[in-house]
């Protein structure tokens, strides 16, 4: 009776033992992607690139292996907050191009494109599909992400993509006008 009971016990322990390890795990993956989310965001909205009037026009930029390891995390976690994110980095860049230089410029730099060398750039071509990756791509404009935006004008709800879309609005109008 002392060994079954004894071997109840130590059934139960263990199963309780396995159980809490398990939900720290749960718990610390779920803080990392917490994390993770939470500095794509911080750089999304506080990215600005150059924009300044007869200046080259500003490229995507260079990223710290902390924000490429976010990119990368918060695609696995939460895909609406990685489309939006990405989408506005390049929105961004899209608004600088017009407000430095009037017009969409190329988005690649020396025409590469893979998950390393432009991570940004590569995952919004992942998640839109608007170009096979596959094969050579003649011409990335800057315009893309608007364009994007314009079909899916759910991306509309997240205030910061909001803000972006009407500041390119007026820019657009403006250039149309002469008024530059």
């Amino acid at each position: 009776m002392n060994l079954i009971f004894l071997k109840s016990a130590l059934l139960i322990i263990s199963y309780l033992v396995l159980n809490s390890c398990n939900a720290q795990q749960v718990k610390k993956h779920q803080n990392n992607n917490s994390r993770a989310i939470e500095v794509l965001k911080e750089f999304a909205e506080y990215y600005h690139p150059n924009n300044k009037v007869n200046e080259p026009p500003d490229k995507l930029p260079t990223l710290t292996e902390d924000i490429k390891n976010s990119i990368y995390e918060t695609r696995q976690s939460d895909s609406s907050a990685y489309q939006r994110y990405i989408t506005l980095i390049i929105l961004k860049l899209y608004r600088s191009h017009l407000e430095c230089c009037n017009q969409t410029y190329e988005l690649r730099q020396d025409f590469k494109l893979d998950s390393m060398q432009t991570p940004i750039l590569f995952a919004f071509l992942d998640f839109t599909r608007l170009y096979d990756i596959s094969r050579p791509i003649e011409f990335i404009p800057s315009s893309i992400a608007y364009k994007w935006v314009q079909e899916r004008p759910t991306l509309l709800n997240y205030p910061p993509i909001q803000e972006e879309v009407e500041k390119i609005k007026k820019r657009k109008e403006a250039i149309d006008k002469g008024d530059f």
